[in-house]
């Protein structure tokens, strides 16, 4: 739990102070006066003032902020030349887009690095979304989805590989669509209603990448280990029936009813055949013989300089692509606001990523530069874009925006920010709670 805290602060921190920077680096530029650099929002915890400007760190750390002299122009009194306000209107813009773009120059970086360095991916994730599994009773099973059907498109959008499927899936819980599968070479359309997965939010359907059915771990104590099944061991078949993957056998064994099940394994270089009695798990809610699945393929990609910079910058355009999508869908509804995550939802996925290593920690910064680069920039008071927009009506009127309306504007959108952080916060507590 307290690794967890660490990496969502150490995550977050890197998030604000690349942002902040960005505005500070740019009102220095210009020669207008930072009073204030806070990571984190009010009370103040600790700080230091050097030269005009105080450094802190504040209570609050979802956010942070800088304090420019003259953000706001005076009515009636002449502006400072150290003020942002005594500055002309693309001196203005520069210094208000200037956090969002050093969020997105960031995950610029970012990305290129992380294929030099090496990133870990699903042995399946660029391949054809061939089902290798359909869990019981899960929309996909009661739309007649079946093994080795291939999903070749969601709701009209073609979903070429495994991580288009799972991407179009994902942001549609709760949603009733439609599919097209391939089967023996033949497209036929199915319509399901979206499961929502309890942890994250995520639209699913019951269907996953293919499983070998190799065994990982055999319990104690449980028919599997009188049976003399043995972690490593690759079931061939049950009963004589033909066995491909995980699922399949674990469906074998739910539907056996207690019976006893002749398994043919490869051990090494030998073929045995081991019986095998299943018995009724009440944690389970049904017949198991304590055996663990093996994790899901994956593989190692390192590139070159050259092609990691290629394959960054294709990352970098088709997160923020995959951004304004999903934005886009949650304005028309297409989208369900059950998927979107809070901070307990980044803490958590921040604790995970850093266990797993250095480059799914920096994929995660990344990626959520790109989101920040991106929501920032939103037209709504308070953040960044609002102010692009005051100056986007200053420009067009001729006249400065009235200090009345910003604030008003302000307080509007702060209160939509507020209720929009609630929403997602009571969505993760959701997700704990089940």
């Amino acid at each position: 739990m307290l690794f967890t805290i660490l990496m969502f602060l150490v995550v977050l921190g890197i998030l604000v102070l690349v942002h902040e920077l960005g505005h500070f680096g740019a009102a220095k530029s210009l020669g207008v006066r930072v009073d204030k650099f806070s990571i984190g929002f009010w009370p103040k915890l600790f700080g230091i003032k050097r030269g005009e400007t105080e450094y802190m760190v504040s209570l609050i750390p979802w956010g942070g902020y800088v304090k420019i002299a003259g953000q706001e122009e005076p009515e009636g009194d002449e502006p400072k030349h150290y003020e942002l306000c005594s500055r002309g209107k693309l001196q203005r813009l520069y210094v208000y887009i200037a956090g969002p773009f050093a969020n997105f120059a960031l995950a610029a970086l970012l990305f290129p690095l992380i294929y030099m360095l090496g990133i870990s991916v699903s042995a399946y994730i660029d391949q054809p979304a061939m089902v290798g599994w359909v869990e019981e009773s899960s929309p996909a099973a009661m739309a007649g989805i079946a093994y080795g059907d291939t999903i070749v498109e969601v709701m009209d959008s073609p979903t070429p590989t495994w991580e288009a499927a799972l991407t179009e899936i994902g942001s549609r819980p709760g949603q009733h669509i439609s599919m097209v599968v391939e089967r023996d070479g033949r497209h036929r359309t199915v319509s399901l209603t979206v499961a929502e997965e309890r942890r994250y939010g995520a639209g699913v359907i019951g269907v996953g990448m293919p499983i070998p059915p190799v065994i990982e771990n055999v319990m104690p104590a449980r028919p599997a280990k009188r049976a003399g099944l043995e972690a490593g061991d690759v079931v061939l078949n049950i009963n004589a029936v033909k066995v491909s993957d995980w699922m399949q056998l674990r469906d074998a064994v739910k539907a056996s009813d207690g019976k006893p099940l002749v398994m043919q394994v490869k051990r090494g270089e030998r073929v045995l055949k081991l019986t095998v009695v299943p018995e009724f798990s009440d944690e389970l809610e049904s017949f198991a013989i304590g055996i663990g699945a093996p994790p899901s393929p994956r593989k190692m990609m390192r590139y070159s300089f050259g092609e990691s910079i290629y394959r960054g910058v294709q990352k970098l355009f088709s997160t923020m692509g995959l951004t304004l999508e999903v934005l886009c869908r949650l304005i028309t509804g297409e989208a369900s606001i059950k998927s979107l995550g809070g901070p307990i939802m980044i803490a958590r996925v921040a604790g995970q990523y850093a266990r797993a290593g250095t480059t799914p920690l920096l994929e995660l910064i990344a990626f959520l530069s790109v989101q920040l680069f991106i929501l920032n920039l939103l037209p709504i008071p308070v953040l960044d874009g609002g102010h692009v927009l005051f100056l986007g009506i200053e420009a067009a009127t001729k006249r400065p925006v009235s200090l009345k309306f910003k604030e008003a504007a302000t307080r509007i959108g702060f209160a939509v920010l507020i209720g929009f952080m609630l929403l997602v916060s009571y969505n993760d507590i959701l997700r704990i709670l089940r």
